[in-house]
Formats: structure tokens, C-alpha cells, sequence
């Protein structure tokens, strides 16, 4: 993770079977210290980041993980905190937690100017994965940002629509399979062309008073 003071981690506490909420208290390069109140003794452990990425708990070593489906990128940064989720376990709670990423990352430039929203389609066996990537303002079409993926081999292929502030969508289409690791990046170039089409966009309602 990219520590930040304040954050907050889900760290699981086995004794008495629920979840923790942690805080991020400092940072020091790639290592943070996280403080909270857990169980006394010593057993396994494990932690999500960031905490709002954690689902259901199941047990120790089992929760579901939530990756953002909907993420925005803040000003000055090329992909969303939030998406950037990440996994730990030790079999001892006296040890070092060391956390590792439970995401796969695309990257991607616009090749159109305007572009606020990018949207993601993966597809495999009939069903597909929606994603998408919102900007501040919009994206600068001279830097590249990421999204971060569920890991899978989606093999039915893949859609990117990107959208202006003005209503105007292109969409790029592929069959081929996308094979996204864990930990991985794969990189989509620059999406530019694309069918072009037009979705309306309501700025604001008014009244006909002749009814």
C-alpha cells in the first residue's frame, strides 16, 4: 500500500471471532505503524487494506475482499487509493505483517480530450466484470492512469468506453482473452478511436407552463 497517516485497516481477531478497525499512526517509506485494540495472546492474524475493502469475515484466514467497482482518481494521482487493495496474514500476532497486493492493475491514456469516465467491461462465460474510472476534472491525455481488477483470466475479451464531459462515448472492443494476474499489470496503449456515439446529458430541469 501507499501508507497514509489516518488511513484505516480491518484486522481480524481470531479470539474473539470479529473484525478490528486499525489506524494507520505513521509511515516510513514502504513500513507503517498501525494501532488498535485486539485480543492478548499469540495466534494468527491477518488484515485488510483499506478497511472499507473488507467484506464479510469468515475466519482467520478467510474474508471477502471488495475491490471498488466505482473509483476516482483524485488530482494529482493516476489511480484511486481506495483501489489499491492489499492482503495480510501471519500465523503470529507478535510478528511483522507484511501485506500484499490482492489486485490487478490496467493501464491505460486517453487518446481523446475531455475524457472524465472510462468504463471497463471484462467478459468471460457469459457474464462480465463492470469497472470504472472517474477523473477530477479529465483526463490529461499526456499521462497514463490505472485501474485496479478482480484477478481472472477473462476470456471472452473486453470493452473500454470513454465518455466526455459533453455526453460523447467511444468504445473500443477486443475478443481476445485478457489474463489478469495478481500483482500484474497489463497495459491497454492509449484509447483512441472507437465507436463514437452520443449520450444525453441533462445539466439541468426546467417547467413547460403551458400544462
Amino acid at each position: 500500500p501507499c501508507w497514509e497517516a489516518g488511513e484505516s485497516v480491518s484486522v481480524y481477531d481470531p479470539i474473539a471471532q470479529t473484525s478490528r478497525i486499525f489506524t494507520v499512526s505513521s509511515v516510513n517509506g514502504s513500513s507503517a505503524v498501525i494501532t488498535g485494540t485486539i485480543s492478548t495472546g499469540d495466534f494468527p492474524i491477518s488484515a485488510v487494506y483499506p478497511a472499507s475493502a473488507a467484506g464479510q469475515w469468515k475466519g482467520v484466514a478467510d474474508c471477502a475482499v471488495n475491490i471498488p467497482r466505482a473509483q476516482t482518481v483524485p488530482l494529482g494521482r493516476n489511480i484511486d487509493p481506495a483501489a489499491l487493495v492489499s492482503e495480510a496474514y501471519s500465523e503470529s500476532s507478535s510478528t511483522t505483517l507484511v501485506f500484499r497486493n490482492s489486485v490487478s492493475l490496467l493501464k491505460f491514456r486517453s487518446g481523446h480530450e475531455g475524457v472524465d469516465e472510462v468504463s471497463f467491461s471484462l467478459r468471460k462465460d457469459g457474464s462480465s466484470a463492470e469497472y470504472s474510472v472517474r477523473c477530477s476534472s479529465s483526463f490529461d491525455t499526456e499521462e497514463w492512469y490505472y485501474v485496479a481488477v478482480a484477478p481472472d483470466n477473462y476470456g471472452s475479451g473486453a470493452s473500454v468506453k470513454s465518455t466526455t464531459a459533453s455526453g460523447e462515448c467511444y468504445t473500443l472492443y477486443s475478443e481476445s482473452a485478457l489474463n489478469a494476474e495478481r500483482s500484474g499489470l497489463l497495459s491497454l496503449g492509449v484509447l483512441s478511436g472507437g465507436e463514437k456515439s452520443v449520450a444525453y446529458n441533462i445539466q439541468s430541469e426546467g417547467r413547460f407552463t403551458n400544462f
